[in-house]
């Protein structure tokens, strides 16, 4: 059974709690559907005036789950809601009786539909101009029926039933009759009433035939007329026989059912009792049942006074006759509960008393007082008032229901109690026993799966005593299984709760697996027997206690085993190892064929076969090729042969295609290519040196490779000595043809159908394996499914490989068992794989000892799908918007389509604002972001409780000039556009689309109350003239909705206020605005400085959902997000009662207008240029010219430099690489240098140590000459420290990517102490002469530069530089088939850059970090705000669909690195693209630095980046990101160790890119706000602004990063730049940088003094236009002739950045002054070029010349 009554009454459990708990649905019918009848003509309008509106109503008849039908948005539309609920309810009854749908598929099922309402057909195709095709089987009473019997095909009767309130028992006796006669196996049968009109109403009001108050009261002595009610029904029917054979639950027994016909009586409408008393006689005498053992009557009592009367007239004849007033027969009505279904009013009353009968309970009939004109204790009858409990009576309880149609029908159906049926379970709650077992789901949607998994989560944890064999047997068996799937491994009731809430939150944890599969896909997976390498220790051990199956086949090999190895398989499963190579070939044998076994007892079986080497045995046993004793003896007598071998080979895996290892081979005996592994992949075997040998080679030249746990050398010459003997074994083996398709891997053609012969079990064991070529034959044969059957996954992964690199994605590999992991629940979670993605399962080989049980079989997916009535109202788009709905709705249009839209037009201008005080924003009057929402809101308002999602606020909504306003949905979409209301009609103009947004239906604002007192327990109490001040500095003019605050607590992250509002007058109650607007304009505080001087406006909003009522009093919780950038905030706002009504998720701002903010992409990203150095242009510092040099190095090392100084004629001093003791302050009486000159040749410590060693010398030396210089009293000769790097410009060997972090130390140490620093010389290979030209050097560049490059040509330095030139590389695309790797990937800027790379196609994901996750079982408990936030950013990314894996590893590590991202570790595919962004700050001034601190910030940064360029040498990748920092080019003081650590990373860039690859770059990035590390260090960032950098938000860094794509570079910086006054001394590295005052092009007096003065008027406009076009298309990267001069520049995709840059432009261009908002009120290039034209200052008439250049006054 399955009904819906009333708004929550949706299934037969809810409405008996509601019909014994004595509950009435009688409400007024819903405004959507009496308003627009109400509202139309004046006929109309008078019509209804006085009809009866109440009634019991649904309070959704519009929502319908389309999608799980498989029916269009459009056919949606035109189906009547009771073919909808018809559909629905089937799938629910059916799945109550046990009987999944799907397998009803063909059969002679009968469907039987009762109904007489016709009203949303009827509507429909009176309205002419909308009728489509889709009307005719939409609208039809007979396609309630039919559209079941299509959706299941079902080839029995279907039919629709119109008897008039009769109709649902007549359709229950029809469908009666056709079972007994064996028409029908099984019928459904439903009942149903939706009013969509109210126009029935009105002709049962002219009729009198409607109580006034729309209720039923039967048999109550002020009946006076029935209340029409809205609900359905549908029940399965089965003969008896046949459901006790199927074991399936029977709720009750239809005993006989009659139907008759009162032919001609008083009036066709009037009732006769006469005819229904016969009616009843001749029921019960055909079914032979004595009316007197008939306990109880479902009368039809619709509450007419005549009705009533004549009906229990005729019961009391007919049951109370002869009973005593002690035992009179009960009488009732369902009617006064849920109003007279008509139609369906029988199957209303058969529910209840099915009910009735299975609860041994009889509900009241609700009334005042029962008829006084009826002696009920003399007629043997009594109205049941109160519950009435139901006695056993030594038979089986009976009752009979009655109908009555108002054209005369009357029927009836006699029910009985069910028997009580046989126990058939053996099935317990309470065992004690946990065993793993497997639970599916499934849906049509990913959404209807998740809230299925809620609702059975739910219904377990509700009944912790239902057997979980009944569970499961009820998933598998009595269940059809759709396209969206899902199923848990569990061994415990709470185990299967926790794991459904997971799959109902869309994480796949352990024991969870959910995947989509074509709708009834059905396939069988390739079963493939991997070869060598899955044996463990204790493999099989489980199963052969718990799979009887796997313990007979292993048992059944016994004696061959012993007669031929002198051992059973179950000693060895037993046992475990140690086992030699030989005794592992024959032990997989065995183990493969048990496996194969225990998966056919699972309900599987193979759609191919393939077998990787020794696997080719069982491979050919399983399809039938080989029988299984010849087999298995052929098996260990290979094993015996291969005895011998054990000990003298090896094998290795290589990173190389098989034919490239082969060619590279060549005729090589002593190592051959083996085996084709994988696309990419080989493995070679042989000699053991000789193979050892090959892979150090070719590991030295960048080919990955891993040795195979293997001492002999299989399919390579080694094996020749052996053939024999394996020929001669296998000729005890009779092949057969296969009856399952076999490929083979032993021969070159994987198809090949040559026989299982002697030669050909040769050649299987010495010719190479041809894996990778028999998958992608597989694969080419259509196959997408795949099996593993070993012991453990060998082969799974170069499954994979082999499918993606043939752009296969919607496969699926699975395994059987996994080392060291629990065999049952392996077996079980590769079954939920292969069930998921579509493999074929037999489910009645599963939970055998389960019963029935009541989970719920679906969560509909309601959308609204309705076509609403055009009406005299609003039949166009003339009615106008109400302003005190503070909405902008205007008259509402249907606009036909698939999906249908429906238009709201209204006029918008400073008399019709939707707000009730002026909202001025830096001068212009702008309609608020909450008016706009709360339009969207009360555009979904229809469908119930709704959220809006995905708000985008793309361009704000100015008042004027006057504007034409549409609103448009459609489907779950919605769009608010204008365009000038002038304008409205002129050729060419276009819509300007403000805000767009989704809704999702069903959703309300998670609840609950704000807990006020602790929020300000933790917050300090801030000053109520905070808000009004900043406003006022942002230039916020006024509040649309005037409030007052009360209260403000806030930090950095969190505020509390508490406002009041002011509701206006004609304000209506349903507006939302006011609260909106106060919770948005509150929370901009929370992003805003203190001192703002910009103002910040939303910009999108991810969720906003309310429930109840709007308060006047409002408490706005805001808090910064954890999931995403700083800008964005989540707010909740509490009613005064502290009760949360409104949620706004994911609120982000955006600054209108500041300083930095009209930056483009192109101008944030510079690379380093070099340009030649001229001592003249540079004053160096005025020290005493240098008489020595002080040399700080490894003695030996320093040898060649010292050479040459003294060459040059300059005295040098050798002290070592100790300057704590070589540094003595008596050498520095003398002016001089001191060099720090680490080794300039080869040097063969690794670049990570030669990196710490040579940083800390350098830290050293500074710190040891300040100290000296500290201690020295009065003038003293100047002592400047250099440093002396080799070739770290270029980069090309190790050595000099060693000394990159010294670059950094020197621009930190010239910011630290410019008193004493000289700078930094690089030589280059090709310098000449370098002692001469370093004296020159130290005697006239001290302090000058950060950095000297000493070349061939002579002296250069390095300049920043915007990048200008042409593209010469690819915009970062990520492979969907490859793996990407974010170290730091937890941080709050690993998780930004994630979820960028996903937007470029990252389908998998490697985040690692130090610091793990908990374990996700804990994830919902987690409350710590930084763990959280990283699981919140986690689940943000799968929840996009893509896989994540986190790894806690210590990324210095290069084992534990190496061995964490291996493929076959990760389960994914190779990784393809890597972001290095781990880091460590550690601020400290240079002479606070120590040698523990400089180790912790070098590590993750040096020696992690060395372990990832040595796992992944140049070529390897795709994209190899460093995150590096521009920091060092601002000499910001305590970042020492930190500019070391990154310029390490861009030298490495340099080395990487040194020969012909590309793909490596390290991003120089300055500051993100509110990410990364220095962006919390507020003295850091404070220097940074005072040395002219700013920090960049995370939109403007990913804009820079992808324009920096496009061009080719080691390094680049991504820095903005504030541009410093002309005089003021800027850093070296920055001289090439524009200062303030300098301007992209000429001034407005030189544009006009050009081009322009002088012109006539319309040319000169003409001129003015083209040249906006060509500013317009600048600053978009466009050709002038993309940009369309009459399309709105938001639509070209103009943002607030760019808007900012184009008014800078435009103002220094025409030298005018355009306030910020200009493009809100001109929107497109013809709109702001005649807002310049008319703002200069022109000569002459109307159509003079232009003037000098002056703007207008």
């Amino acid at each position: 059974m399955s009904c819906r009554y009333a708004p929550d009454l949706d299934s037969p459990d809810k409405f008996w709690d509601f019909l014994v708990n004595g509950r009435s649905t009688v409400g007024d019918m819903p405004d959507k559907r009496w308003e627009p009848y109400a509202s139309g003509s004046p006929q109309a309008t008078a019509a209804m005036r006085d009809t009866v509106r109440r009634g019991a109503f649904l309070d959704d008849i519009e929502g319908f789950d389309a999608e799980f039908f498989g029916i269009s948005p459009r056919e949606a539309d035109f189906l009547d809601p009771q073919q909808r609920f018809m559909l629905e309810l089937a799938w629910e009854a059916l799945a109550d009786a046990g009987v999944p749908p799907l397998t009803l598929r063909n059969t002679d099922t009968g469907v039987y539909a009762a109904a007489n309402s016709n009203d949303y057909g009827r509507r429909l195709l009176e309205d002419i101009p909308r009728t489509g095709a889709y009307a005719v089987n939409g609208t039809t009473l007979y396609g309630i029926a039919n559209r079941v019997s299509y959706f299941l095909d079902l080839h029995g009767p279907s039919m629709a039933v119109d008897t008039a309130c009769a109709g649902a028992l007549t359709a229950l006796h029809l469908a009666r009759q056709s079972l007994l006669t064996g028409e029908t196996p099984l019928a459904i049968v439903g009942g149903l009433n939706i009013m969509s009109t109210p126009s029935l109403n009105v002709a049962l009001n002219d009729a009198g035939a409607m109580s006034p108050d729309g209720r039923s009261k039967a048999f109550d002595e002020d009946a006076d007329g029935y209340g029409r009610g809205e609900g359905a029904g549908v029940l399965v029917l089965k003969r008896l026989s046949d459901a006790r054979r199927d074991n399936d639950p029977v709720h009750a027994v239809i005993r006989g059912s009659g139907v008759f016909q009162d032919g001609r009586s008083d009036g066709m409408m009037a009732p006769d009792g006469d005819a229904q008393e016969h009616m009843l006689r001749q029921a019960y005498h055909r079914a032979g049942v004595d009316p007197a053992t008939v306990d109880y009557v479902e009368a039809h009592g619709t509450g007419t006074p005549t009705g009533d009367r004549e009906e229990i007239t005729a019961l009391a004849k007919v049951f109370g006759a002869g009973r005593s007033p002690h035992a009179p027969c009960l009488i009732g009505s369902v009617k006064p509960n849920v109003g007279h279904v008509e139609g369906g009013s029988g199957i209303t009353g058969v529910i209840k008393t099915v009910l009735a009968l299975r609860n041994e309970l009889i509900p009241p009939t609700l009334h005042d007082r029962p008829r006084t004109d009826v002696d009920w204790d003399a007629w043997g009858v009594r109205l049941v008032g109160q519950v009435q409990e139901w006695p056993s009576c030594g038979r089986p309880r009976r009752a009979g229901v009655s109908s009555y149609g108002v054209g005369g029908t009357i029927s009836h159906v006699i029910l009985e109690e069910s028997p009580v049926p046989a126990a058939t379970s053996s099935a317990d709650a309470s065992t004690g026993v946990r065993t793993p077992a497997l639970f599916p789901l499934s849906a049509a949607s990913e959404a209807g799966l998740r809230a299925l998994a809620g609702e059975a989560a739910g219904w377990v944890a509700s009944r912790p005593d239902t057997p979980l064999p009944s569970v499961g047997h009820t998933l598998t068996q009595r269940r059809s299984h759709l396209a969206q799937r899902a199923a848990v491994v569990a061994d415990s009731a709470e185990q299967l709760v926790d794991r459904l809430r997971e799959v109902a939150e869309g994480r796949n944890g352990p024991g969870i697996v959910s995947a989509r599969t074509s709708a009834g896909r059905a396939d069988d997976a390739v079963w493939v027997f991997s070869g060598h390498g899955a044996q463990w220790s204790g493999m099989g051990r489980r199963l052969l206690a718990s799979e009887p199956v796997f313990a007979a086949t292993l048992d059944a090999l016994d004696e061959v085993f012993r007669e031929e190895l002198g051992w059973t398989p179950r000693e060895a499963v037993t046992e475990g190892g140690p086992w030699t190579a030989a005794h592992v070939q024959a032990l997989t044998f065995a183990v493969q064929i048990g496996l194969a076994d225990v998966w056919r007892s699972k309900g599987l079986r193979p759609g191919a076969v393939i077998g990787h080497s020794v696997g080719e045995i069982a491979a050919a046993v399983v399809a039938g090729s080989l029988d299984r004793d010849e087999a298995a003896r052929f098996a260990c007598r290979r094993a015996a042969a291969l005895q011998r071998l054990d000990g003298r080979g090896a094998m290795v895996m290589v990173g190389l295609p098989f034919e490239e290892a082969a060619l590279r081979l060549g005729d090589r005996r002593d190592v051959e290519a083996a085996i084709s592994a994988g696309p990419h992949s080989t493995v070679l075997s042989g000699d053991r040196s000789a193979v050892l040998r090959v892979a150090e080679e070719w590991q030295a030249s960048e080919v990955w490779t891993r040795t195979v746990d293997s001492d002999i050398a299989f399919h390579s010459v080694h094996v020749d000595e052996v053939t024999g003997d394996i020929e001669s074994a296998a000729r005890l083996l009779t092949p057969r043809p296969p009856t399952v398709p076999l490929y083979t891997t032993a021969l070159s053609d994987p198809r090949s159908r040559a026989p299982r012969d002697s030669g050909y079990w040769a050649a299987n064991l010495r010719k190479p394996v041809r894996f990778t070529e028999a998958v992608r034959a597989a694969a080419e044969d259509g196959h997408r499914l795949f099996l593993e059957v070993s012991s453990h996954p060998v082969v799974a992964h170069s499954v994979s490989e082999t499918l993606l690199d043939l752009g296969i994605e919607d496969a699926a590999v699975a395994g059987t068992l996994r080392r060291d992991t629990d065999e049952v629940e392996s077996l079980l979670e590769n079954l939920a794989e292969l069930h998921c993605h579509g493999v074929a399962v037999d489910w009645a080989r599963h939970h055998t000892d389960g019963e029935l049980v009541g989970l719920p079989a679906a969560v509909w997916q309601h959308r609204p799908y309705w076509i609403f009535p055009e009406t005299t109202a609003d039949a166009g788009l003339g009615r106008g918007h109400d302003p005190a709905s503070h909405s902008l709705l205007g008259g509402r249009m249907t606009v036909s389509g698939s999906p249908t839209r429906q238009v709201w037009q209204t006029r918008l201008d400073m008399d019709s604002r939707p707000y009730p005080q002026s909202h001025g924003l830096v001068g212009v009057e702008v309609t608020p972001a909450a008016s706009i929402i709360n339009t969207f809101a009360a555009a979904v308002e229809e469908d119930g409780p709704s959220a809006l999602t995905d708000i985008v606020l793309r361009t704000p909504l100015a008042v004027e000039p006057p504007r034409v306003v549409q609103v448009v949905r459609e489907g779950r979409s919605l769009s608010l556009a204008t365009r000038v209301a002038e304008d409205a009609d002129a050729d060419g103009s276009e819509w300007i689309t403000h805000t767009t947004a989704a809704v999702t239906p069903g959703v309300r604002p998670a609840g609950g109350r704000l807990d006020t007192e602790a929020i300000r327990s933790r917050l300090p109490e801030g000053s109520l003239t905070r808000a009004d001040e900043m406003f006022e500095r942002m230039g916020v003019e006024g509040y649309a909705f005037p409030w007052d605050l009360e209260e403000l607590r806030h930090d950095d992250h969190e505020q509390l206020a508490v406002l009041q509002i002011e509701p206006s007058p004609a304000q209506r109650a349903t507006s939302w605005a006011h609260v909106i607007d106060g919770a948005l304009t509150i929370s901009a505080m929370v992003v805003s400085p203190g001192d703002a001087t910009v103002l910040w406006m939303s910009r999108s909003i991810d969720q906003v959902t309310w429930s109840g009522e709007p308060p006047a009093r409002l408490t706005v919780h805001s808090t910064r997000s954890l999931r995403s950038p700083h800008d964005t905030v989540d707010v909740r706002v509490a009613d005064e009662r502290g009760d949360v009504v409104c949620e706004v998720v994911g609120l982000r701002f955006a600054a209108v207008e500041h300083i930095g903010a009209a930056v483009l992409p192109s101008e944030l990203v510079h690379e380093i240029v070099w340009r030649p150095w001229d001592p003249e242009d540079h004053e160096g510092a005025e020290d005493a010219p240098v008489e020595q040099v002080i040399l700080v190095g490894d003695p030996e090392a320093t040898v060649p430099l010292a050479e040459q100084l003294e060459s040059a004629g300059m005295t040098c001093v050798q002290v070592g690489d100790s300057p704590e003791t070589g540094l003595r302050p008596d050498l520095f009486a003398r002016p001089g240098a001191v060099v720090v000159a680490p080794a300039l040749a080869g040097s063969d410590t690794a670049p990570e140590e030669e990196a710490e060693r040579v940083s800390w010398l350098l830290v050293r030396t500074v710190q040891r000459v300040a100290e000296i210089r500290a201690d020295v009293t009065g003038d003293a000769p100047a002592q400047r420290v250099w440093c002396v790097t080799s070739d770290v410009r270029r980069a090309r060997d190790e050595r000099s990517v060693a000394h990159g972090p010294l670059w950094g130390l020197a621009r930190i140490v010239a910011g630290d102490h410019p008193e004493l620093w000289g700078g930094a010389v690089d030589i280059g290979p090709s310098a000449d002469g370098i002692g001469a030209r370093l004296v020159a050097l130290l005697d006239g560049a001290a302090g000058t530069e950060d950095v000297i490059s000493l070349t061939g040509e002579g002296a250069e330095v390095a300049r920043l530089s915007r990048i200008d030139r042409s593209a010469d590389g690819t915009p970062l695309q990520c492979s969907p088939s490859g793996t990407v790797l974010i170290t730091g990937g937890l941080g709050a800027l690993g998780l930004e850059v994630a979820r960028w790379l996903v937007d470029r196609g990252a389908r998998r994901l490697v985040l690692v970090s130090r610091r793990a996750l908990p374990n996700r079982t804990e994830w919902p408990a987690v409350t710590d705000a930084e763990t959280r936030r990283r699981i919140d950013g986690v689940l943000a990314l799968e929840a996009l669909g893509v896989t994540v894996r986190v790894l806690a590893l210590d990324i210095t590590d290069v084992d534990q690195v190496s061995a964490a991202l291996a493929p076959e570790a990760l389960g994914l595919p190779p990784v393809r693209g890597v972001v290095h962004a781990a880091g460590v700050v550690n601020n400290a001034l240079v002479d606070k630095v120590d040698l523990e601190g400089l180790r912790e910030v070098l590590a993750p940064k040096v020696r992690g980046a060395m372990v990832l360029h040595r796992l992944f040498p140049p070529g390897d990748l795709d994209f190899f990101v460093l995150f590096s920092s521009c920091g060092q080019f601002a000499r910001l003081s305590g970042q020492a160790s930190y500019a070391a650590a990154n310029s390490f990373l861009d030298t490495l860039a340099s080395h990487r890119n040194a020969g012909e690859h590309t793909e490596t770059v390290s991003l120089g990035w300055t500051a993100w706000r509110g990410l990364g590390m220095s962006s919390n260090i507020d003295t850091t960032m404070f220097e940074a602004n005072s040395r002219g950098l700013e920090a960049v938000s995370a939109t403007e860094a990913f804009g820079a990063w992808s324009f920096g794509d496009r061009f080719q570079s080691d390094y680049q910086a991504i820095l903005r730049v504030v541009p410093t006054p002309v005089h003021t001394p800027r850093l070296p590295v920055f001289r090439d940088l524009p200062v303030s005052g300098e301007t992209d092009g000429p001034t407005g007096d030189q544009l006009f003094t050009t081009t322009l003065e002088g012109l006539p008027e319309q040319e000169a406009r003409e001129r003015i236009t083209a040249d906006v076009r060509e500013q317009v298309a600048g600053v978009l990267n466009f050709d002038p002739s993309e940009v369309e001069v009459k399309r709105p520049l938001v639509e070209l995709g103009v943002d607030s950045v760019m808007t900012v840059a184009l008014r800078v432009r435009l103002q220094r261009r025409y030298g005018l002054e355009l306030p910020p908002t200009i493009l809100w009120a001109k929107p497109t290039v013809a709109a702001l070029s005649e807002h310049v034209c008319d703002s200069l200052r022109w000569d002459g008439e109307e159509h003079g010349d232009l003037a000098a250049p002056t703007a207008a006054a």
